[in-house]
This record gives C-alpha cells, structure tokens and sequence, in this order.
C-alpha cells in the first residue's frame, strides 16, 4: 500500500502539468520572501496505525526551517481545476512542522479513498516553499505498519511513531511531574525535548533521563524507537516489568535501568541485543533467574545485575560473553555451583558474586582470568581449599573470599599476588600456618584472616608490609610472640590479634606506630609490663590489653584513649 500510482493520478497529473515544474510547485505569490530551500525528496506515505491514518516521510532538507505537508483526496483536485481555483485551495488540510520532524501522521482520512500527499520545504514559518513530487495511497480500511515495504517505512520506525513512543513515556511516567521536561510534547524538533537525542535522519538515537523522577511502569511502545542506540531511564522511581518489547532495539548498545523499583523477571528477548556493550539492571526488586538467552550479547562489556532478589543457578552460558570485563550478580539469592565457564571470560577484570548462597568449590579455572583484578566472593557458601591456582592473577587487586566454609591451608602461591591491595579471607575454616610468602605483597593494604583455625606463629615478613594499613589475625589458634618488625608499618591504623595463644613481651616497637587508632590484643597469654612507648601513640582510640597476664602500670599517655578496658585489666596508670 505504499506509493502506488493509479490511472487516475496518472490524470490528476496531466491536469496539473502546468503548474507543476519538475517535481516543484511555487506557492502563492503573497507568500513572505525569504530563501526558498530546495524541495524535499524521498516522499512517501504508507498506512498508519489506525483507520484512516497515514504516515507521510521525507528526506531531509539541510536549510529548511519548516515544512508545509499537504493532503488531497483525487477529485477534489479535479473538481477545484475545473472550476478554475488554485490547486492549493482543493487541498483538505495542511499541517507546518519544524525542521527536525522528517515525518508526519495524518489522520481522519476515508479508508478505501485515494488521497495525494506533497511536502513542502521552507525558510520561514509562512514564507515562500518548494514542493515535492507527490505521494499516493488509499488508506487501508485496519491500520498496519507498511507490511514489510521496501524502505522500511514505517515498518522499520519514522520519526513520528518516535514521538509517539515519547509521548506515551511521558504519560506513562508521570511526565507533567518529571524533574526537567523541558519541550515534551510540544511540536519543537525532537532534539529540543530534554535529554533526547536524534541522528541525521531525525530518528530518536539516544534518551537520556536519569535521576529525573520517572514514576510508573515503562511503556511497550520504547520498543518502537528502533534507532536508539542509548536509553538510560536509570535513578528514578520506574515500577512493574522491563517491557519484553526492548528486545526489539536491535540497534541499542547501552541499556541502563538501574536504581528503579523494577519488578518482575529479566526478559529473555534481551539476548536478542546482539550489539549492547553495557546493561546496568541493578538495584531493583526483579526475581526469576538469569535468562541463558543472555550470553548471546558477545559484544557486552559490562553486565551488573546486582542488588536483586534473582535465584537459580548463574548460567554458565555467561562463559560465552567473551567481551566481558565487569561481571556483578552481588547480593541476590543466587544458588548452586559457580559455574567453570566463567574461566572463558578473558577480557574479564571485575567479578561481583559475593553476598548469595553459592555452594561448592571455587573453580580452579579461575585461575586462567589473568586481566582479573577484583575478585568478590564473599559471604557465601562455598566449600573446599583456595585453588593454590589463584596465585596465576597477578593483575588481582582485591581478593574476598570471607564468610565461606573454606578449609585447608593458605595456598603460598598467593605470595605472587604483587599488586594486591586488600586480602580478605576471614571467617572461614582456614588451617595450618601463615605463609611467610604473603611478605612479598607489598602493595597490600588490607589482610584479614580473623576468625579462622590458623596456628603458629605470625611471620617476621609481614613487617615488610610497609603500605599496610589494617591487619585483623584474631579469633585463630595463633601462638609464639608478637613480632617485632610490625612496628615498621607505618601507615598502619587498625591492628588485631585478639582471641590468640600469643605470648611474651608486648613489643615496644609498636610505640612506632604514629598513625595506629585500633590496637586489639586482648585474650591472649602476653606477659610482662605495658612497654611505655605505647603512650606516644597520639592517635589511639580504641586500646583493649584485658585477658592476658600483664603487670606493672598503664603509661599515662592511654589514660584519655576513648574505647579501652581499664577496668578489667587491672592495672593502675603510672606516676607521670
């Protein structure tokens, strides 16, 4: 039903050859003056999308400010030319719209009439316009969408059914309420309406309206801006379920609609997006399971999904997502094994599992994601050794492994781990001893291995830890003395080897510690006085020394510390 030219057209225009000058036509002569642009090309017109509607498109003209659309049904042209009036005059109606629209909906049209449309460009709202070659169509009795007509048409989108999939947001979501809604649903170009952006054919390409207040569900009608190549609705207050019909913006790299209050499941026809890089569906209230369909996205970069209430097992079909590099499902119910596949993610550098009721062991094939530089898997339920193979990272930063049911011994290997930053492997059920190896990590700031079922003593190597900033070792079967060499940590705040079988001395070189605020070494065996050098500790805020068999006088400087246990150790403070 699109463009076709019948026998009477064919006479309608033989009748208007006299004023039709090679596909242009010069408005009335009281028409302002004003450069006239060139006429528009590319005119169509296909059926709309109801009853007597149809959709006219044109290409664009770079100098035009406005174009005039017109539209005709076939003998009122004939019957205004034989009484002698202006073509013009037999037109029904004509509509002005602004530069930025390259289409237009007409609608009240007689379904099974046949009409002529003409497009015309001009320099001023009112000045004078060149018109198009004309267009023609019987509308069709059912709206549909160009039945798969050469073009695309409408079939493939306009930028009118854009600005009605826009109008429907803003009814949708509140839009009157909106933080900014600048130009919405005014005739102005579609460009002018806040945070939307077009392409050179005047196609929606990008809608940008995060933290903007966006209330209520999304409608399915987003699913007919098949241009968008970036839709960002994220930060505001948007209920119900992610339209399946998203699935359809086969053009869309970036879909982010995190910070909602989204319900329901993730829509399979998502895989469908073979060219999204990021999708950003965090903090919201959506449940179900990973769609498999979604390891599909081979050109995904970055996928968070966490801060949910998901279930079921992680797909292992995620292993196919070979762009990958920031991978979060943090924080969800996730259950079952971690799958292997997730060994094949190379470019990966960021992997968020933590915080879900994950069982089994950690895959040794991990150990393969040499770009890794966070690995996150606390706080869940996983069993078995630490993969000695995890010592291969050595891009790894941040390694979390707490809140597990870990068991067997502290691989050594982790010693090969030199750009680790925080080592976090407490509350498990870690044996065996503390490898002296792990003094090679000197850019760590960070290791916590309370709470564990360690023996032996600490090592002297951790004193070469010199950018360590906290060291929690309680709650563990520790024994031997508190090594000296730990007075050489200078950026150290927070020391704990409470819940120990530690013994002698208290070291006096801890009294080197100018930037410590947290010194826990209560519960042990430790002997001996309380060195005096522990009161130039300017910076203390919390000293706990009760459970151990300490003599002597507390040094008058902790006197003011604000968290202490003077009262169960004991002790009176010195004569200054």
């Amino acid at each position: 039903m699109r463009l076709r030219t019948t026998t009477l057209m064919m006479t309608l225009m033989t009748m208007l050859a006299i004023l039709l000058v090679v596909g242009s036509v010069p408005v009335r002569a009281h028409d302002h003056s004003a450069p006239v642009p060139a006429a528009p090309g590319g005119v169509t017109a296909a059926d709309g999308d109801a009853a007597g509607v149809v959709i006219v498109e044109w290409d664009a003209v770079p100098e035009a400010g406005y174009y005039r659309i017109g539209w005709v049904a076939s003998g009122d042209v004939a019957a205004a030319l034989a009484q002698g009036r202006d073509w013009l005059d037999a037109f029904a109606f004509t509509d002005v719209v602004n530069r930025g629209q390259r289409a237009h909906r007409v609608g009240g049209l007689t379904p099974g009439a046949e009409y002529a449309f003409i497009v015309a460009s001009l320099g001023i709202r009112f000045g004078t316009g060149s018109w198009s070659e004309w267009a023609y169509l019987t509308p069709a009795g059912a709206g549909h969408w160009g039945g798969g007509c050469p073009g695309g048409g409408a079939a493939a989108g306009s930028a009118a059914t854009d600005r009605a999939a826009l109008a429907a947001l803003y009814h949708a979501t509140g839009g009157a309420n909106w933080a900014v809604n600048t130009y919405w649903l005014t005739d102005a170009p579609l460009d002018k309406w806040y945070g939307v952006g077009i392409d050179d054919s005047g196609r929606v390409n990008s809608l940008f309206l995060r933290s903007n207040r966006l209330t209520g569900g999304m409608p399915a009608e987003l699913g007919d801006l098949t241009n968008l190549h970036s839709l960002d609705l994220a930060n505001s207050q948007l209920t119900d379920a992610i339209p399946a019909e998203l699935g359809g913006l086969t053009n869309l790299q970036e879909l982010h609609l995190y910070g909602n209050r989204l319900t329901g499941a993730i829509p399979a026809e998502l895989g469908s997006l073979t060219n999204l890089t990021a999708l950003t569906l965090h903090d919201n209230r959506l449940t179900g399971a990973i769609p498999a369909e979604l390891g599909s996205l081979s050109n995904l970069t970055t996928l968070t999904l966490y801060d949910n209430q998901l279930t079921g097992a992680i797909p292992a079909e995620l292993g196919d997502i070979s762009n990958l590099q920031y991978l979060r499902l943090d924080n969800n119910k996730f259950t079952g094994a971690m799958p292997a596949e997730l060994s094949n993610l190379s470019s990966l550098q960021e992997l968020y599992l933590n915080i879900n009721q994950l069982t089994g062991v950690i895959p040794a094939e991990l150990g393969s994601l040499t770009n890794l530089e966070g690995l996150h898997l606390s706080r869940n339920q996983l069993t078995g050794a630490i993969p000695a193979e995890l010592g291969s990272l050595t891009n790894l930063k941040f390694l979390y492994l707490a809140s597990n049911r870990l068991t067997g011994a502290i691989p050594a290997e982790l010693g090969n781990l030199s750009n680790l930053h925080s080592l976090v492997l407490g509350n498990n059920q870690l044996m065996d001893s503390i490898p002296a190896e792990l003094g090679n990590l000197t850019n760590l700031k960070t290791m916590d291995f309370g709470l564990n079922r360690l023996s032996g003593q600490i090592p002297s190597e951790l004193g070469d830890l010199v950018h360590l900033q906290g060291l929690a070792l309680s709650d563990n079967q520790l024994t031997g003395a508190i090594p000296a060499e730990l007075g050489s940590l200078s950026d150290l705040g927070g020391l704990n080897l409470a819940n120990n079988q530690l013994t002698g001395a208290i070291p006096a070189q801890l009294g080197s510690l100018s930037n410590l605020r947290e010194l826990l070494i209560h519960n042990n065996q430790l002997m001996d006085a309380i060195p005096a050098e522990l009161g130039s500790l300017t910076n203390l805020q919390a000293l706990y020394l009760h459970g151990n068999q300490l003599t002597g006088c507390v040094p008058p400087g902790l006197r003011y510390v604000s968290y202490n246990s003077w009262t169960d150790l004991g002790l009176p403070f010195c004569e200054p």
